[in-house]
């Protein structure tokens, strides 16, 4: 944590102070078999589907950046199936070798196929909807307590 101004805490990560409302942490994600590469039933490629899903929940949420802790094997493939992956760190021993990487969103935007951008609204819309109503099962739930 770098410091706090107002009430508003920010991290230095890497040079830069990001509100903590700014960023998250993009974690493990499994995918089902009929949605895996190769699926007969898979309208979009499973990584296209977690990128574009992954974009979708960071944008409803109002983040702007996504970091991972990832073995560099694992950001190499990744970054080759369309995940704009960015090495800020050095690798480091955590559950085997990990290093630190950042995707901004914008990056994480562009590299959107242009027939892929009705299926990523159609996720937006829907991120938003489970974020709005996210936080009225929060209110509704601390009203009754």
């Amino acid at each position: 944590r770098l410091s706090a101004l107002g009430s508003k805490p920010t991290y230095n990560v890497i040079g830069s102070a990001l509100a903590r409302e700014s960023w998250a942490e993009a974690s493990r994600t499994t995918v089902a078999p009929a949605y895996r590469w190769g699926a007969g039933t898979a309208a979009v490629p499973a990584m296209e589907a977690i990128k574009l899903a992954s974009i979708a929940l960071a944008t409803a949420l109002g983040r702007t950046t996504l970091f991972s802790l990832s073995e560099p094997v694992t950001a190499r493939l990744i970054r080759r199936l369309g995940f704009p992956m960015v090495q800020i760190g050095v690798v480091v021993p955590f559950h085997g070798l990990r290093a630190p990487f950042r995707m901004r969103l914008d990056d994480m935007r562009r590299s959107v196929q242009p027939q892929d951008l009705p299926v990523l609204d159609d996720l937006t819309r829907a991120a938003y909807a489970f974020v709005d109503a996210s936080a009225d099962l929060a209110a509704l739930s601390h009203a009754s307590r």
